[in-house]
């Protein structure tokens, strides 16, 4: 299991031990002994849970700081609270912990509170839910839909740390920042939420995060869009924190993460398809340390510069990616960097394209960039050299693998072939350029002493390995790490290394598979052959 995941587990275990310790009381029914739900919460004590039977309920409710559970009879698609369009729908205001609960309710037609807070303008926040002075309650399963605010039109958080998981938060409009979530001061847990359609006039139309120290993981970012073409994603400022573990920012109308003044975690997502009307269709950096690891970052667009990712002024380590199939319509298909220099190691750079074409298919650097550049894979880039320099960019580049560009090195860059441990070979990818074949030039070719050297590769298998099988570990080019155990790089060494899968050369026969009838082959490796096929018997 991954180290990330693995936090998050404990962090999730903790925390549902903290709020199933109290034990519940009496349960309250809504219509059936109160006609509202604010009349519940008004007459529940410590423990009690208010269940709500299927309806519209127009109001608008506050937890008044106690320790109860607000949940439907039968789940957010019949139960809705309406706002009716005259405040915050669900207010936590009063100090609440994870004790104070909302499940399985559609929260909709809210508008906001009027605030000031720190860091923020004045104006309305929290259209859907509200959580302030020092809130943090549990808020799961629900629909958060169709809401206005300045900030946080589904959600905001003010100096709060809630729980926010596995809701759908959908169809927000915010008319400053945070479409779908802003968080402000917040140390907010936001995990396994799908957060789309939502719209922003400046910037994070999915979510906003400024000041803040937040733990995002396994969200599905998607479809949220700002006016510009900037911003959509997720726009962080001034904050720290994690945005780790399967995050899908995906089909943004802008760019899919944005970090500026920032020094936060960004790895093991998937971030596609995100088209920028600015740099950095993936990833946007400015003035920021940001450790961006182990992340998948292909099929995005930008008109500026870097279609995979943008470093503007930005000392970032960017570590163990692959980037690949991006498009920049200025320079830098995969990356570009003005007056940076970030740490570029083990990534994987394949098939980007910039325009026009010589101004850097994989990397561009300018303005005075000098990053180290190592353990790179820079191949095949659709349109645009490898890497170009420009502007008295100077970059420090060693053992990187630049072939089949439009020309491997341009602009100022002189080519690095055969210096440093720098190769210009075919890398032997697998078709879907991820993957490094056996016998690859790469295997075992990159130095070890490289910073921030991640302990797994980008799908989580364990770095650093003996690829070439001559007795010494030594790292692999690129983003992924060849193990010699596991030729099909389905998770399942080959039997010769002491593993039990049977056929190391076919991905889909491992234990793990499921044996498919009358073919023949021992799909699970098991023993036995076409186990579990259709007998038919005819009865007469």
């Amino acid at each position: 299991m991954k180290k990330g995941v693995e936090m998050l587990v404990v962090a999730t275990v903790l925390i549902l031990m903290a709020a199933g310790g109290q034990a519940f009381g009496d349960t309250l029914q809504v219509p059936g002994g109160f006609a509202t739900i604010q009349g519940c919460i008004d007459a529940a004590t410590e423990g009690d849970e208010c269940v709500v039977a299927p309806g519209t309920y127009q109001e608008r409710i506050d937890f008044l700081g106690k320790s109860i559970l607000v949940r439907s009879e039968a789940g957010p698609a019949s139960t809705v609270i309406d706002g009716g369009a005259s405040g915050t729908v669900v207010l936590f205001q009063s100090g609440e912990t994870m004790g104070s609960q909302l499940i399985g309710l559609t929260i909709s037609n809210g508008t906001g509170t009027e605030l000031e807070p720190a860091g923020r303008d004045a104006g309305t926040f929290g259209g859907g839910i509200l959580c302030m002075n020092g809130s943090s309650p549990f808020i799961q399963d629900n629909r958060i839909v169709g809401n206005t605010a300045d900030v946080g039109a589904g959600i905001s958080c003010i100096d709060s740390s809630p729980w926010i998981d596995h809701n759908h938060i959908n169809s927000n409009t915010a008319m400053d920042v945070g479409g779908g979530i802003d968080l402000n001061y917040s140390e907010a847990q936001v995990t396994f939420n799908t957060i789309y359609d939502n719209f922003a006039w400046e910037q994070g139309a999915g979510m906003a995060v400024a000041n803040s120290n937040p733990t995002i993981g396994f969200n599905v970012l998607t479809l949220n869009n700002d006016p510009f073409g900037k911003c959509a994603g997720i726009y962080v400022l001034a904050s720290s924190g994690t945005i780790t573990d399967k995050n899908i920012v995906t089909m943004n109308g802008g760019n899919g993460i944005s970090l500026v003044h920032s020094d936060i975690e960004v790895s093991g997502n998937v971030i596609n398809g995100n088209n920028a009307n600015q740099a950095g269709g993936g990833i946007y950096m400015s003035n920021s340390e940001s450790l961006v690891a182990r992340n998948e970052i292909y099929g995005n667009t930008a008109s500026g510069g870097g279609g995979g990712i943008a470093c503007g002024t930005s000392d970032a380590m960017i570590v163990g990616n692959q980037i690949k199939d991006n498009m920049s319509q200025a320079s830098g298909g995969g990356l570009a960097c003005y007056n940076s220099s970030p740490t570029i190691a083990n990534n994987t750079f394949f098939q980007n394209a910039s325009s026009p074409s010589l101004f850097g298919g994989g990397i561009f650097l300018t303005l005075e960039s000098s990053p180290l550049i190592t353990n790179n894979i820079v191949a095949h880039s659709a349109v645009g050299v490898g890497i170009h320099c420009s502007f008295d960019s100077n970059p420090v580049m060693t053992f990187n693998d630049v072939y089949g560009n439009d020309g491997e090195y341009g602009g100022d860059c002189t080519d690095q072939t055969g210096v440093n441990g720098n190769i210009s070979e075919d890398p032997d990818l697998y078709t879907d350029g991820y993957h490094i074949r056996q016998g690859s030039p790469c295997i075992d070719a990159g130095i070890n002493a490289a910073p921030w050297m991640q302990d797994t590769d980008w799908e989580g298998d364990e770095r650093i390995l003996d690829g070439d099988a001559n007795g010494s570990e030594v790292v692999d080019m690129g983003a992924d790490e060849f193990d010699e155990c596991d030729l099909d790089y389905d998770g399942y060494d080959m039997e010769a290394c002491g593993g039990d899968d049977c056929d190391d050369t076919n991905s889909e026969v491992n234990p793990g598979h499921e044996e498919v009838p009358d073919n023949g082959i021992d799909d699970d490796c098991d023993g036995e052959v076409d186990e579990g096929g259709c007998f038919i018997s005819v009865i007469r």
